[in-house]
């Protein structure tokens, strides 16, 4: 077949990179045996001054992930037998030393059955330990810090609960803030994701917005949580949030649509800053400094579609530029700077590949060809 020599000469320059460009190096982090729901990052392992990474996934395996020297290590921490989902990393029990991970999804009985939803603590240490704060009769799909040593906790019945520590080993205290009322549609009331909004001065964080699994979005302010009223509703559903450093926040939906939310005097609106296939069932934007191409992109979403994408800014618009294709659906992304002296944030990525992979940015020099 003759190739157009117009084509010919854009493939050849296609396969040539300058001193700016980067390549997005994969190594696997961990190998799980069901698909990775949720990784974040944080200091659990007091033995360990680097940031580290923890992992759930649908086999109920906790992962903990070093990255000394920028080289990935991994180990089990606890099995759950049945699916997790919510993870979150805070000092929040003043009667345990250091860091502890929370964690959540379904509870199950002596023969391994779902029984619910549930809450665990784990705190690393000779041994172990793990004890469940929190048991709900349905799915516990997210979890959140609250300033305040507390646990914000979301289910699949649509209620949002607060956790405060008790005295010793007493149970922990459960105030309900929010709760949807009946409707229709069995989905309708699952939260999938809880956002925390960032407040002027870096005060306490109080004010959220919530996604639901059937498009909804709510707003609420924890402190007048009677208050919570709905701001958007769409179909295809929502799935991550994750606020910006002025109040606002970046929404994703199941088809494709990444949305920016702000609110000027109460009212809120978006903008759309990308806009993946239908089928591209996206599961999150996170924030920071990602080389790619010839710019530098400041925003990576992943989802179903399997492509972790940056977001670089060109003539006006954002611009999608493919950094890793992962084997099978995304289901989660972090990131974080893990890698010391490559100017970059590095990312974390999972789904039903079921392993974490990090991707790490490196400088390609002047005139090197891709393989």
């Amino acid at each position: 077949m003759k190739v157009p020599s117009l084509f010919l000469a854009l493939l050849l320059a296609g396969c040539v990179t300058t001193a700016h460009e980067a390549r997005w190096e994969a190594s696997v982090c961990f190998e799980a045996k069901g698909a990775i729901e949720r990784i974040r990052c944080g200091r659990p392992d007091a033995s360990d001054p680097d940031l580290q990474a923890v992992s759930v996934d649908q086999a109920g395996e906790v992962a903990l992930m070093h990255f000394h020297g920028g080289v990935p290590s991994s180990e089990v921490i606890y099995r759950n037998g049945v699916e997790l989902t919510g993870l979150a990393i805070g000092d929040l029990d003043p009667e345990q030393p250091g860091v502890e991970i929370y964690v959540s999804g379904w509870a199950h009985n002596d023969q391994g059955q779902e029984t619910g939803g549930a809450v665990y603590q784990i705190v690393l240490g000779e041994p172990t330990r793990v004890r469940q704060l929190f048991a709900a009769p349905v799915y516990i799909h997210s979890l959140e810090i609250l300033p305040g040593a507390r646990l914000l906790v979301s289910t699949y019945q649509g209620e949002i609960h607060e956790l405060t520590p008790g005295a010793g080993l007493a149970p922990w205290t459960d105030r309900i803030l929010h709760a949807e009322g009946p409707l229709a549609d069995p989905e309708a009331p699952k939260i999938k994701d809880v956002g925390l909004l960032a407040e002027p001065g870096g005060a306490p964080r109080h004010r959220a917005l919530v996604a639901m699994k059937a498009g909804r979005l709510l707003y609420i302010d924890l402190d007048r949580p009677e208050e919570a009223r709905l701001v958007h509703e769409e179909s295809g559903g929502l799935s991550r949030i994750t606020p910006d450093a002025d109040g606002g926040a970046y929404v994703t939906g199941y088809a494709g649509r990444l949305m920016h939310w702000t609110s000027t005097e109460g009212e809120w609106k978006y903008d759309v800053l990308d806009q993946e296939g239908v089928d591209s069932g996206l599961r999150g934007a996170v924030i920071g400094r990602f080389p790619a191409g010839e710019g530098v992109a400041q925003l990576v979403v992943f989802g179903f579609h399997k492509l972790c994408r940056a977001l670089v800014p060109r003539l006006g618009v954002l611009d999608p530029v493919t950094l890793y294709v992962d084997l099978d659906r995304g289901h989660t992304i972090e990131a974080a700077d893990l890698v010391p002296g490559n100017d970059a944030d590095e990312l974390l990525v999972g789904g039903y590949s079921k392993r974490v992979t990090l991707l790490v940015a490196r400088s390609v020099s002047a005139g090197s060809r891709s393989p």
